[in-house]
């Protein structure tokens, strides 16, 4: 674990470092002062970028517990078998398949911040569902609204609009990192409160980040065109 932790933390470390083409103000003497290098000479001078990397990090980091601890309260809490668990998760995959294509039709008519915005709020609801569904029936109604909406592609296509042609694999690469982060980072206090207090608060922890991204979503101003 320290040593994976170790290097995903050198893995950011190095996308925020490295050089970019993108022009960045100078030091006296000609030079680049450390905030004007690589992604974070980017984020600098991007405010809606910054936001979206912020709302990233809730974001990924309670989408990274869903499927451990919704595992863990259908076998160790419901009894329900293995089997059961991967028809559950099975169906998700299933419903993703077509909302993922869905999604990216939406964010082309409606805007990639609205679908975002919608997809955090039915997410957030998921998690505070999750306790209250007692049933096979009632785990699949719920577990399925994680996929009604799918984030990636509105999330893409919104970087896409507020960032140059020249620097989004750069960004793209950079966000990828700051999720890393956020996987490892969050799932550890996720689980100290599952076992310190309940699977239940563990679910409105979750839910409480997933609503804190869709509040930081919805700061970010989002261009009709690409910049």
């Amino acid at each position: 674990f320290a040593l994976s932790f170790a290097l995903t933390i050198a893995s950011v470390l190095i996308l925020l470092l490295g050089l970019t083409e993108t022009k960045a103000p100078t030091l006296r003497g000609g030079g680049k002062g450390l905030l004007d290098l690589g992604i974070l000479g980017i984020l600098r001078g991007n405010r809606d970028l910054l936001i979206v990397f912020i709302s990233y990090f809730f974001y990924i980091g309670a989408m990274s517990c869903r499927l451990p601890f919704f595992a863990i309260y259908v076998s160790e809490e419901l009894g329900l078998s293995y089997v059961e668990l991967g028809f559950i998760v099975g169906a998700g995959g299933l419903l993703a398949l077509f909302s993922r294509v869905s999604s990216g039709l939406l964010a082309d008519r409606l805007g990639g911040k609205r679908v975002l915005v919608v997809a955090g709020l039915v997410r957030a609801s998921a998690f505070l569902l999750i306790p209250f569904a007692r049933d096979l029936v009632h785990l699949v109604g719920v577990y399925l609204l994680f996929s009604i909406f799918m984030c990636g592609p509105p999330r893409n296509a919104l970087i896409s609009k507020i960032t140059r042609a020249s620097t989004r694999g750069e960004v793209f690469g950079a966000i990828g990192a700051f999720g890393d982060v956020a996987r490892t980072l969050i799932p550890i206090p996720i689980g100290l409160i599952a076992q310190n207090l309940s699977l239940r608060a563990s679910f409105g922890t979750l839910a409480t980040l997933t609503i804190a991204y869709v509040a930081i979503v919805s700061l970010i101003r989002e261009p009709r065109e690409p910049r």
